[in-house]
């Protein structure tokens, strides 16, 4: 009995060791395809980004993510761009991204080149051309890169992404010299300018307001320019905002204030709405915490106005809406108000739904709440979302519906439902539905 016993852990022994050798000399093998796979993938995105490519210099870098700074050589001989190899793991697997630059050091892209993550999730930062949107980056030169806004429903993607690239921001003064971007470059992007609005009356904390346009003279926001003493020093900011309330981030003017401890503070503004725009107080730096919170102030009630409301993202420019005051509100049906274009002609109506839905018994009830636009034919304008608490990765896939409603009938209201994602649907259809019969009983 034990000669059996002895006999079969020796064969199990010598079992592993065999198995443990042949993984070895596959890991051998596979592992420099590989690394050469990944190496002609990197060359690929460098071609990408800098067609007239000849050679690169790449030199190892010792970051926690940061691994590679490539120096990109054209015929002859020229250095045309800048890129930085970064990569990292967290519970949902490795990433590994390119940030490529001009020679000086204004970003042109950030390419996501393996990822193992969920499929689908890092797609989800990427823009049209395949690179993470620009307008979630945070930073348009190397050395101002602070990262990027994360998205509902693709947190621990965007957490990940934005450690990568805060790293890059961090050690990319030691390898090249980025161009100073002026505040409207650095809030908007490369070839942004800004004109002052003459008609702006200055007030005591804003000083200026700005149309900022890109390189093709197409409008891209407004900025505002503040400014206010601390200890009898001057502390000047700019913050750029889109049409719709979206801040672009806040630009700091040069002072001689220390400003380091609400560094990540202002950083995560861009990407926030106008009506967000504060930070929370540091302790043992409350009179800059206090003084950036009144610029800030000051600027929501400036800039409040210049915002498109809901009536004019429906309808268009230069429409309003008047709440129709003795409308009978229903369950669902919270609101109903007449629309008027400039020469204040009637020309159709806003029907606001709102449903608390009981996604998973473990997750609190979701909110959903939306504004519908029908025109005076009963033909459905177009709707936007006021308050959307579903999950983001189940609800796009409705987006595409909901866009193909504008130009129907308003009893053509409804979304077909997806499988794994329903539960919107069924909010989507029931707030349609619900309007639906409110229009029919009118």
């Amino acid at each position: 009995m034990n000669k059996n016993i002895l006999k079969s852990a020796l064969i199990l022994t010598i079992i592993g060791l065999v198995c443990g050798l042949l993984i070895s000399v596959a890991n051998w093998i596979t592992e420099p395809i590989i690394e050469q796979n990944k190496t002609k993938e990197a060359r690929k995105a460098y071609k990408e980004f800098f067609p007239e490519l000849d050679k690169v210099e790449i030199e190892e870098v010792d970051g926690t993510y940061v691994y590679e700074y490539v120096k990109v050589i054209d015929k002859s001989g020229n250095v045309v761009g800048h890129a930085f190899r970064t990569k990292g793991s967290n519970s949902r697997g490795l990433i590994d991204l390119l940030v490529a630059a001009t020679p000086e050091g204004a970003i042109k892209g950030i390419k996501v080149l393996s990822y193992e993550h969920t499929p689908g999730y890092p797609e989800k930062y990427e823009g049209d051309d395949g690179f993470l949107d620009n307008d979630r980056v945070r930073g348009n030169t190397l050395d101002g890169l602070a990262g990027i806004n994360n998205l509902a429903g693709a947190t621990d993607t965007g957490s990940l992404l934005d450690r990568l690239i805060k790293e890059v921001g961090e050690v990319a003064h030691n390898y090249v010299v980025s161009v100073q971007l002026d505040a409207f470059e650095t809030l908007f992007g490369i070839g942004a300018t800004g004109t002052v609005v003459l008609e702006f009356g200055a007030e005591d904390v804003v000083r200026e307001k700005l149309e900022v346009k890109d390189a093709n003279n197409e409008f891209l926001g407004y900025a505002y320019k503040a400014t206010t003493l601390v200890d009898e020093k001057a502390l000047t900011v700019v913050v750029g905002m889109t049409i719709d309330g979206e801040l672009k981030g806040v630009y700091e003017e040069e002072h001689t204030l220390d400003t380091k401890a609400y560094k990540d503070a202002l950083n995560n503004l861009s990407g926030q709405m106008m009506a967000n725009l504060e930070i929370t107080i540091v302790a043992g730096n409350e009179a800059v915490g206090n003084a950036l919170n009144t610029l800030f102030a000051a600027i929501r009630t400036t800039a409040n106005p210049d915002i498109r409301t809901a009536y004019q993202k429906i309808f268009g420019e230069g429409h309003t809406g008047v709440v129709d005051e003795e409308f009978t509100a229903t369950e669902i049906v919270i609101e109903k108000a007449a629309v008027y274009d400039a020469e204040n002609n009637l020309v159709g109506y806003t029907y606001t739904g709102t449903i608390l839905m009981d996604l998973h018994h473990y997750v609190p009830d979701k909110l959903l709440t939306i504004m519908v636009g029908v025109d005076t034919e009963g033909k459905v304008v177009g709707l936007i979302h006021l308050v959307n608490e579903h999950t983001l990765n189940h609800y796009e896939n409705y987006y595409s519906a909901l866009e193909a409603l504008n130009g129907l009938a308003v009893e053509n209201l409804n979304v077909e439902s997806v499988t794994g994602s329903t539960i919107s649907a069924d909010a989507l259809n029931a707030i349609f539905n619900a309007i639906k019969e409110v229009i029919t009983n009118e």
